[in-house]
């Protein structure tokens, strides 16, 4: 998301971009279902309770894993986990700088809420230099906070636009799965396998 703050400190939407994965990375319920039978750290109680969840979740056969969950057993390296944040955020900002035809070199403050994967160097220092934003970039990581973070996203980009002379905020949401994947018996940590999906 692309914020702007006006003359009157009036702030609003610029424009926004999300990303759609690349087809290679569907997973499809059967594919998944077989997936979670074949991965080997589950009990079968696990992967039925997860069958059911993810048959009543509604969810279809247009979602999409990182390509470190593709493989028997997931990979979850730090590294699998940095390739995933650059597959969901450089092409995400590529299209959202070209939509608004704002220069990176314009935005004044880069805020970043991820709630499971906190890497270093963070995941703003990742896109500030990718994008070779200025050197005073206010940048903001958030993580830890689930699905909230989006929210307290917008109203921290909103106040450092409110409080410095800046004309543009940029504030992005994601999740990396890549860390996230829990393999184990508790039901509450199993949703999460469930019900997140990338982009």
């Amino acid at each position: 998301h692309l914020w702007r703050s006006g003359r009157r400190a009036d702030i609003g939407l610029v424009d926004f971009a999300y990303l759609k994965p690349p087809r290679r990375l569907r997973v499809t319920i059967p594919g998944l279902l077989e997936h979670l039978r074949l991965i080997g750290c589950f009990d079968d109680g696990s992967v039925e309770f997860m069958s059911r969840v993810v048959e009543d979740s509604g969810m279809g056969d247009e979602t999409y894993f990182p390509p470190a969950l593709h493989y028997l057993p997931p990979s979850a390296t730090h590294a699998d986990a940095v390739q995933e944040a650059g597959m969901l955020f450089f092409p995400t900002l590529d299209e959202l700088f070209a939509k608004t035809g704002v220069p990176p070199s314009a935005v004044g403050a880069l805020v970043v809420n991820c709630s499971g994967f906190g890497p270093a160097p963070s995941l703003t220092a990742i896109i500030a230099n990718r994008y070779r934003m200025r050197a005073d970039v206010k940048i903001f990581n958030l993580s830890g906070m689930g699905c909230s973070a989006g929210s307290i996203s917008v109203d921290v980009a909103a106040g450092l636009l409110r409080a410095h002379a800046m004309s543009y905020a940029v504030v992005v949401s994601a999740e990396i799965l890549t860390v996230g994947w829990y393999c184990g018996k508790d039901r509450g940590k199993l949703l999460l396998n469930c019900n997140f999906r990338t982009g």
